[in-house]
């Protein structure tokens, strides 16, 4: 079977688009995992600490380790149990993440040590269980199992903030060919082999995110139309930035197309806001993705009616840029600006007070 498709069949099981969709799930399962794995490094050091003759060293070894171990596997099953519901929310994400690759291979090697310990040193315990001074291959496996459980840690920490970028990476061939993807067949040519690269583009569609269709095809279109046509002072005064030759125009045109068809992307079924671990920096005024998701899945048609607003105002903006008419196309991008606005303050930052009050004053958005 293939490895990409079973990863995406895990993210379809009921299971994980109910944490996916859950306020409180994911949140809960990434704290849970944190404490267990607290506890499974916490009592593993005191252990390895004993075998390096470093701490409780007037206690035998086999007496800290009875006392411990059993929290260990405890927890270390609590923390595999909250990893793979995780995993399952975002799998092909996480299956192609370096820093989950690594940790999985620490973790592999971290058990492959503990064999060894078993198989070696373990079996001559009855001779120096009571020693301060442990022999040198358990004070080896020690060593190495603190070094490999520090790595486990900061891998997994590091996980969550690279997930996004692992995305982001992966994203990209399924967009490469927009151009294709929005004419493809559509006038009934041939398919080719452009086509049959965007038809493949057209239908993983529904795996990206909301967030990830922002980032590299909204966003960026966006901001190439809100500076093509500006008024730019400095030092040497005021400079008229406005499209000038064919291929000014051109690309002009080519952006406008863009967020005309962005929201038929946008308005996909089962369309995800972003991934649970596109986590706010500003939660006080940015909402996290379960909430977004809430809003998108109770208020579906509010969604698309601001989409289409975007798309209207671009389609305006297509009309202002056929007729190489800068004042309509400074007005269309006005409308785009709202209509961006608009879902921002709505789903992204609802909390923000300040951009509530620009927007009253400047009207025209939706809030």
């Amino acid at each position: 079977m293939d490895i990409t498709r079973w990863l995406k069949a895990l993210e379809d099981t009921r299971l994980a688009d109910g944490i996916r969709h859950s306020l409180y799930a994911f949140p809960l399962l990434e704290s849970l995992h944190v404490m267990a794995l607290s506890v499974v490094f916490g009592t593993i050091i005191i252990v390895d600490l004993r075998l390096l003759g470093l701490a409780s060293t007037r206690r035998p070894v086999t007496r800290v380790t009875a006392e411990l171990l059993r929290w260990t596997w405890s927890a270390f099953a609590a923390a595999a149990v909250t990893g793979a519901l995780m995993f399952l929310t975002n799998a092909r994400v996480y299956a192609n993440n370096t820093s989950f690759r690594v940790k999985m291979l620490l973790l592999a090697l971290a058990g492959l040590n503990m064999i060894i310990f078993h198989r070696t040193a373990l079996r001559t315990i009855a001779r120096w269980d009571r020693d301060s001074a442990t022999p040198g291959a358990s004070k080896s496996a020690a060593a190495l199992s603190m070094v490999l459980w520090v790595g486990i840690i900061v891998a997994g920490r590091v996980i969550g903030f690279t997930t996004t970028g692992a995305e982001a990476k992966a994203a990209p061939p399924s967009i490469e060919n927009f151009d294709d993807f929005l004419s493809g067949a559509a006038d009934g040519a041939a398919p080719t082999q452009t086509g049959a690269t965007a038809r493949a583009a057209h239908d993983d569609a529904a795996n990206l995110t909301i967030k990830v269709l922002m980032d590299t095809l909204v966003d960026p279109s966006g901001d190439f139309l809100f500076e093509s046509v500006e008024d730019i002072a400095d030092e040497r005064g005021i400079t008229h930035k406005a499209p000038q030759t064919a291929e000014d125009w051109a690309a002009v045109r080519h952006h406008l197309q863009v967020l005309m068809d962005a929201p038929a992307l946008l308005d996909v079924p089962g369309r995800r806001a972003a991934e649970p671990t596109d986590r706010s920096r500003n939660p006080a005024s940015e909402s996290q993705p379960e909430e977004i998701q809430r809003l998108l899945d109770g208020q579906h048609a509010d969604f698309v009616l601001r989409a289409e607003r975007l798309r209207q105002a671009a389609a305006v903006g297509m009309d202002a840029a056929n007729a190489r008419d800068l004042k309509a196309l400074f007005a269309a991008i006005s409308l785009i600006d709202k209509a961006c606005e608009s879902c921002h303050l709505h789903y992204w930052y609802p909390n923000d007070e300040r951009a509530h009050q620009a927007a009253k004053e400047e009207g025209g958005i939706l809030e």
